[in-house]
């Protein structure tokens, strides 16, 4: 056994043990997580330490989600708030001023995993969607790891959270390889994504492809402009010889009926796990069977 896979079995032994200084659930720290991909790697590493809510359901668009008032008052009863940051929740930035005055603390995971740039019209912003990177995700766990030590009344627990950070690093580690092979199917002259949403930058910079034709939004959809953007996403899609279109599986309806007016018979569109993890036999119930299931549909689709 080579010295990276007996490192790998190491951690994962030690991550199986039970938590180290246990308390009863009762008494255990409380952690909401704001989306259900940061509740998946939340979970890797808090597992049996803590007490665990998820905000927002499977299949919800972050960029959309509005708490409720039961919502707002987990925040503000969290012992810790992991979020996704960089703007994604932008209807949850009141509730969690509101928890943060109220001496809640807040990881914001994006700002700690250098997120890309993103050039805009009038000003320069930061990409939210870092998850899309396995590089990343491993990083954020080891974040995690860190704060749920901190939010737990026994120096002990960070026994158990440690090495089981370790082990989840090193699995997303091995996810990244395994989309790595997924991916090197395409060849060079396909590794284009052609996507109508802003979304796959992160994905575009680990696997080397290019990102073109992002559109408008649900909202503006209808507008002359946006129907341009469109006629110019399947004019650009049939001169460079792709015929597939991403789009995020929770768009609406409305945004698929249009791709597909507008790309035209030929060129599929596909639907793509990115923002949410997925129901049961989605095959993006977790944070990795996402991630490997996206790859997967990207090279069908470019292949």
């Amino acid at each position: 056994m080579n010295d990276r896979l007996l490192t790998l079995a190491l951690a994962s032994a030690l991550a199986l043990t039970g938590c180290v200084g246990a308390q009863s659930e009762e008494d255990q720290p409380l952690v909401v997580a704001t989306t259900t991909i940061v509740g998946d790697l939340v979970d890797q590493v808090g597992h049996d330490c803590v007490r665990l809510e998820v905000l927002m359901p499977f299949g919800a668009d972050p960029h959309d989600f509005s708490p409720s008032a039961r919502h707002a008052a987990d925040l503000r009863d969290a012992d810790l708030i992991v979020t996704s940051g960089l703007g994604l929740e932008s209807g949850l930035v009141d509730a969690l001023a509101a928890a943060r005055g109220e001496g809640v603390p807040i990881l914001e995971l994006g700002e700690n995993l250098a997120p890309l740039s993103v050039e805009g019209d009038e000003d320069t912003s930061l990409d939210p969607h870092w998850w899309l990177d396995p590089n990343r995700a491993a990083a954020a766990v080891h974040l995690i790891a860190e704060q749920l030590s901190a939010a737990s009344d026994d120096p002990a627990v960070g026994l158990t959270l440690a090495p089981r950070a370790e082990a989840a690093a090193a699995n997303l580690s091995m996810l990244g390889q395994q989309m790595t092979n997924a991916l090197d199917r395409i060849p060079p002259e396909q590794r284009r994504l052609f996507t109508s949403q802003d979304e796959l930058r992160y994905l575009a910079e680990r696997f080397g492809f290019e990102v073109g034709g992002v559109i408008a939004d649900d909202a503006t959809l209808d507008r002359a402009s946006d129907q341009d953007g469109l006629a110019g996403l399947a004019d650009a899609m049939q001169a460079g010889g792709i015929d597939a279109v991403f789009t995020d599986s929770t768009a609406s309806a409305h945004r698929a009926e249009a791709l597909a007016a507008r790309v035209g018979e030929e060129a599929e569109v596909v639907a793509l796990d990115v923002c949410s993890l997925g129901g049961p036999g989605s095959g993006a119930e977790t944070y990795s069977e996402m991630m490997r299931t996206t790859a997967d549909r990207i090279a069908e689709a470019l292949t």
